[in-house]
């Protein structure tokens, strides 16, 4: 019995091992159809995109074929004018120069255009008014009012509440955006009383509360904080800049 059991045993080892190799078999043979299978995904890209290739040339092609066609049509079609314009000439007299002047009307109207438009486009600069001559530093700053009234009834406002706190005022000067007309959110009051103003300017206008502070100490006196301007703002404030130096140094001090 015993030596059976181990002649069985061989036997199993035996089928085990044909076993493993017919498992080993089978992820080969699937590899290999996998492979298979993708050089000919890869060979019809080939081919797809090889006639892609031929039918963008293609119709390149055509597309050049038709442009040169109108391009033909269109420079017959102005030889034929040209040949009706000189041989009709003495039949239908002032024709041609009816034709020319239509032709130079229509683009003297097209230069024109834009000339007009620009003409159009006034506007008013933010330093065109008296208001804003003058050092702002000498003047209080006003902010926490309402823009979205007009320059014009922002500063009557103005004007009306500081007479109210009991201060003399000179000037009121409401920086605006030049193209836009919008004002900037502060404005420069020239009072004879720079301290009463701010402790008793600081109240209520309308539902706004107002701030009021030297404008000697803050930045709007040197730069407008956002603002853009205008080509005409640098030539009114040179002007001005250069009117101050003559009034201060005389006349002599600027040939120095």
């Amino acid at each position: 019995m015993g030596k059976e059991l181990k002649r069985l045993k061989r036997c199993s080892t035996s089928t085990d091992a044909e076993a493993s190799d017919h498992k080993d078999k089978k992820p080969l043979q699937i590899a290999e159809s996998e492979l298979q299978s993708s050089v000919t995904d890869v060979k019809k890209r080939k081919k797809k995109s090889k006639s892609k290739q031929i039918d963008e040339e293609d119709d390149s092609k055509s597309d050049k074929e038709e442009l040169t066609k109108s391009f033909k049509e269109m420079t017959q079609a102005m030889k034929n004018l040209h040949d009706f314009f000189t041989s009709n000439s003495a039949a239908l007299p002032g024709l041609k120069e009816i034709w020319l002047k239509a032709s130079v009307d229509a683009s003297s109207k097209k230069e024109e255009a834009p000339k007009k438009t620009e003409e159009l486009a006034t506007f008013e600069c933010c330093f065109e008014s008296e208001d804003s001559e003058g050092p702002l530093s000498h003047s209080v700053l006003v902010k926490g009012f309402d823009t979205c009234h007009s320059r014009d009834d922002i500063k009557t406002a103005l004007w009306k509440h500081f007479e109210s706190c009991g201060c003399e005022v000179v000037r009121v000067f409401v920086p605006i955006e030049c193209k836009t007309g919008v004002p900037l959110g502060f404005a420069f009051v020239y009072v004879d009383d720079s301290l009463k103003a701010i402790s008793l300017g600081c109240g209520y206008m309308g539902e706004r509360h107002l701030r009021v502070m030297m404008a000697k100490y803050q930045p709007e006196s040197t730069a407008f904080p956002n603002f853009h301007g205008c080509k005409r703002c640098g030539r009114i404030l040179a002007k001005r800049r250069m009117r101050r130096f003559v009034d201060v140094n005389g006349l002599g001090g600027v040939w120095v």
